[in-house]
């Protein structure tokens, strides 16, 4: 059963979409962009500090390999992109959606993500670690490998997502959902099974996890 801190709605990005200048970007020098549409960028392996994103659209943005330190995006949709194996360590993203995106190897680490969405994106390896996770819903995404391990997770959600091997170690589970979500392999401890949401379906697998035998 869910709470209703669980199941409270996540708060969508606020762009004004009338207001948005199309532009597109051969590197990221300034450290504001605000009210754009970023479009067909090729940024891959682009390195900077302290960039801000607020109240835009990146779509087609290439940022594989870039290398982005404290990185704030509020109000953000990203849409049809590649961040395979970016690293934007100490990143900030406050509501923020990403949509249809590549981000395998996508490692955030030491991050706070806040009402933030991911939808179908394939997202193998993604490492969220030592970080805080406040309302993120990840929806039709494929994590498997994905690391969230040192993890804060309030609010979290895993809809229709691949979970294989997924590690959960020694993260701080609060209310996690995971129902309807495959998580064959899971690596999670017992003491955090009181924060988790299963379906039936999952109950035998989780037990199966934590080393019972089921006769």
């Amino acid at each position: 059963m869910k709470n209703a801190k669980s199941a409270r709605q996540i708060d969508p990005p606020s762009i004004p979409l009338d207001q948005l200048k199309t532009t597109t970007f051969k590197s990221l020098a300034e450290r504001l962009y605000e009210r754009l549409r970023i479009e067909d960028c090729e940024l891959q392996g682009f390195a900077g500090a302290d960039s801000r994103f607020e109240s835009s659209i990146l779509a087609r943005v290439d940022l594989s390999g870039s290398k982005l330190k404290r990185t704030r995006m509020l109000d953000v949709r990203i849409e049809k992109s590649n961040l395979s194996n970016a690293e934007w360590n100490r990143a900030n993203f406050r509501r923020v959606e990403i949509v249809g995106t590549r981000a395998t190897g996508l490692a955030l680490q030491s991050a706070e993500l806040r009402d933030v969405t991911l939808k179908a994106c394939r997202s193998d390896f993604l490492r969220i670690n030592t970080s805080k996770l406040v309302g993120v819903r990840f929806e039709q995404c494929r994590l498997t490998e994905a690391d969230f391990s040192d993890t804060a997770m309030t609010r979290v959600a895993f809809a229709g997502c691949d979970l294989t091997n997924v590690d959960f170690t020694r993260a701080g589970i609060v209310s996690v959902d995971l129902s309807g979500s495959t998580i064959e392999g899971l690596k999670l401890a017992p003491g955090q099974l009181r924060g988790l949401t299963i379906d039936m379906a999952q109950a035998l697998q989780v037990v199966a996890l934590l080393g019972a035998t089921i006769t």
